[in-house]
C-alpha cells in the first residue's frame, strides 16, 4: 500500500538506517463495533433474507459495485441463492461521474433482474455497530490503500472477500482471515461466496481469525502506544 512503499522507497535511500523505519498501521475504535446484535441491526437496514453480503463505501467505479452486482446475478440465476440480500452501502462522490455511475448501477440490477435482492442503503449513520447485519462483506475495489470498512467488518466478526490489491493482501490473510481474489474477476468472487454460503464453519473460522487479528494489529490503545513507543525510543537515541 502507500505507506509500505514509502516505507520501502526510504529504506533504499537510507539503507544505513533500514531497520528503523517502521509502518504504524490507522486504528480502530472498537468500541463502535456491533453494538447492535444481528437481529437489531438487520431490522435497521431493513434486511429479511436469511443470508446478507453487503459491499460497503463510496459508489465510484473504483469500488466495483457492477463487478458485485454481476456476481449477485451469478449466484442467484445460476446458484439459485434466492434467499440472500445482497447490499450496497454508501452514497455516491459529489461529481457528475459518480452520479452517474450510481444510476448505472440501479439500472444495471434492473438488466440483470436481481433488483429485489438488491438492496442501495444510501449513506448509513453509525455504521460500525450494524456489522452484525451481515454474514459476508466484500471489497472488489481495483485498488484500495487501506480499507476501513474491511477492518471494521473483520473487528465484528464478518468474513470478507477482497481483491488482491494496493494494501488488502496485508490486512486481510488468504484462507486465514477472508478470502482473496484477483480483481475483475467476477467468477472469481462468485466462487468465493458460494463456498461462504455453503461452508458454515469457514465462514465463522475466517470471521472470528479476522477479529481476533484486527484486535491485535488494529486496537486503538495498541497503536497509540507502538507510536508513543517510537516517540520515546527516538527521543532516547
Amino acid at each position: 500500500d502507500v505507506a509500505r512503499a514509502v516505507a520501502g522507497r526510504l529504506q533504499e535511500a537510507f539503507p544505513q538506517h533500514a531497520e528503523r523505519i517502521e509502518v504504524v498501521p490507522n486504528w480502530v475504535d472498537l468500541r463502535r463495533i456491533g453494538n447492535l446484535n444481528r437481529d437489531a441491526a438487520r431490522h435497521v437496514l431493513g434486511l429479511r433474507r436469511s443470508w446478507a453480503i453487503g459491499l460497503i463505501g463510496q459508489i465510484t467505479p473504483l469500488k466495483r459495485q457492477d463487478l458485485f452486482l454481476r456476481a449477485a446475478h451469478q449466484l442467484i440465476k445460476t446458484r439459485h441463492w434466492s434467499d440472500v440480500d445482497f447490499v450496497i452501502v454508501g452514497a455516491p462522490g459529489t461529481n457528475d461521474a459518480d452520479e452517474a455511475y450510481a444510476a448505472s448501477l440501479v439500472a444495471l440490477a434492473d438488466e440483470l433482474g436481481i433488483r429485489e435482492q438488491v438492496h442501495f442503503t444510501g449513506f448509513v449513520p453509525e455504521l460500525p455497530q450494524r456489522m452484525l447485519a451481515f454474514d459476508v462483506i466484500v471489497a472488489p475495489s481495483d485498488n484500495e490503500a487501506f480499507s476501513l470498512a474491511v477492518i471494521e467488518a473483520m473487528a465484528a466478526g464478518c468474513a470478507v472477500v477482497a481483491t488482491r490489491v494496493g494494501g488488502m493482501a496485508e490486512i486481510v490473510e488468504d484462507e486465514m482471515t477472508g478470502l482473496l481474489i484477483e480483481p475483475d474477476d467476477v467468477w472469481g468472487l462468485v466462487n468465493a461466496l458460494s463456498r461462504l454460503l455453503v461452508d458454515r464453519h469457514l465462514r465463522v473460522q475466517l470471521g472470528e481469525l479476522a477479529s481476533l487479528t484486527v484486535r491485535e494489529r488494529f486496537e486503538r490503545e495498541r497503536v497509540i502506544d507502538r507510536i508513543e513507543e517510537l516517540y520515546l525510543e527516538a527521543a532516547s537515541a
